[in-house]
């Protein structure tokens, strides 16, 4: 889309009602896409992707956040894979300095997988959505946090189990 505000061209998460979904699945998907924007729009790092609004469109909630002109780590791995070395030394240096900006700013991710890692054209990583993110408390974990989402395969056991979580989850 574009923001004809200040002319620049952003990309636009919406969350429409689902038809059959009771009321209170519907509810917490809502919570969910706010935790998203609360948690991405506290985060400015050049590795994590940037948030410019949120809000509500006629019962429809949406987010406008950095349009990243590129494909996710997944495709590229599906197209390109063993990728060279220093190609992977350099995504995973930059995933780990937008990873611990987000630790030192509180910010659990809860679902690093290739799909949530984004690669401009120029090689940037951007880390998106964080849909299942969880804010600590300070050098608190996430006691009884149920993590309800998430994508198996790439979960750390802690949160599989459904045990405390903190930044070692994402780094898992």
């Amino acid at each position: 889309a574009k923001d004809p505000k200040i002319n620049r061209i952003v990309a636009i998460k919406r969350m429409r009602s689902q038809v059959g979904v009771e009321t209170s699945l519907q509810q917490e998907f809502i919570a969910r896409f706010v935790r998203e924007a609360q948690a991405a729009g506290r985060l400015s790092h050049p590795n994590i992707a940037v948030i410019y609004d949120v809000g509500d469109d006629n019962g429809e909630p949406y987010i406008a956040m950095e349009y990243i002109d590129g494909e996710h780590l997944g495709a590229i791995l599906e197209r390109e894979f063993p990728l060279q070395l220093s190609r992977i030394v350099d995504i995973f240096c930059q995933l780990c300095d937008g990873l611990d900006y987000a630790h030192k700013n509180q910010i659990i991710h809860r679902d690093i997988k290739p799909a949530n890692v984004m690669l401009t054209k120029d090689g940037q990583v951007k880390i998106v959505d964080f849909g299942l993110s969880f804010m600590l408390a300070a050098g608190k974990k996430g006691k009884g946090e149920r993590l309800r989402g998430g994508t198996l395969q790439f979960m750390s056991p802690e949160l599989l189990l459904n045990e405390d979580v903190d930044v070692r989850s994402d780094i898992y």
